[in-house]
């Protein structure tokens, strides 16, 4: 098994195609449309082993990483690395909660969109903890008492009453092939500066209107407004 790099490296920032050479472990397949939660769809994953499921919706992103965490067990969890293009209030805590040593990579345009989440992270974990990426790639990377697990999913750290793809392996190449593309986000530069980090602190106490302002937008509320909509006091009577 190797990782292998196609193409050459651009400028700062910009990320090279890249892919693993290797051939997964043969996958128990979990159709969690009857109700099964997290926990159940990763019951019983042996060491070495892969579950690839479809949800409906019925957990979401942080249920699954703390049913990760359920087969490593609580206190054995080294290490937590997160991948989002979004997040949401409650969700980044349960997340903190599982391990003192979480990276996250995410979206840099997340700081306005969600500038506490991105606050109360940076305050937690400090600023070497996280990477800013034009990414909107979801995956989590846990590893604890020998277990290197890696799951690539289509959700986002919030919930979504939708259907959803999870597809996790036990697999030490795969884990080494996350990490390295996590520490080639911090050398490339899109870390969290001190300037950008005053700038997120600051964010989390602006309105949602001057939020919206400052990135060129209009919320919903003044469309409506101008467009002659009654509020939603009048529309009820």
């Amino acid at each position: 098994m190797r990782a292998k790099t196609k193409g050459k490296n651009r400028d700062v920032g910009k990320a090279s195609p890249r892919h693993l050479e290797a051939a997964p472990a043969p996958a128990s397949l979990v159709n969690a449309t009857a109700g099964e939660r997290a926990a159940e769809a990763l019951a019983g994953l042996p060491r070495g082993g892969r579950v690839v499921t479809l949800s409906l919706g019925q957990w979401d992103k942080s249920d699954w990483a703390e049913a990760m965490a359920s087969v490593i067990g609580r206190g054995k969890i080294e290490e937590v690395t997160i991948s989002t293009w979004t997040a949401k209030p409650k969700h980044a805590p349960r997340i903190a909660a599982l391990c003192g040593n979480v990276r996250w990579l995410l979206d840099p345009t997340m700081a306005a969109r969600e500038p506490d989440v991105v606050a109360s992270i940076l305050e937690q974990f400090g600023e070497g903890r996280v990477a800013l990426l034009a990414n909107h790639a979801k995956f989590i990377t846990m590893k604890g008492d020998g277990w290197h697990l890696c799951s690539s999913t289509s959700s986002n750290l919030s919930m979504n009453p939708r259907t959803e793809f999870y597809d996790l392996e036990d697999s030490e190449a795969l884990y080494g092939f996350f990490d390295q593309f996590f520490r080639d986000c911090q050398r490339w530069g899109e870390g969290v500066d001190g300037a950008e980090y005053a700038a997120i602190k600051r964010a989390r106490n602006e309105s949602i209107e001057a939020r919206a302002a400052r990135m060129g937008m209009k919320t919903m509320a003044q469309i409506a407004a101008e467009a002659g909509a009654k509020p939603m006091g009048e529309c009820l009577r």
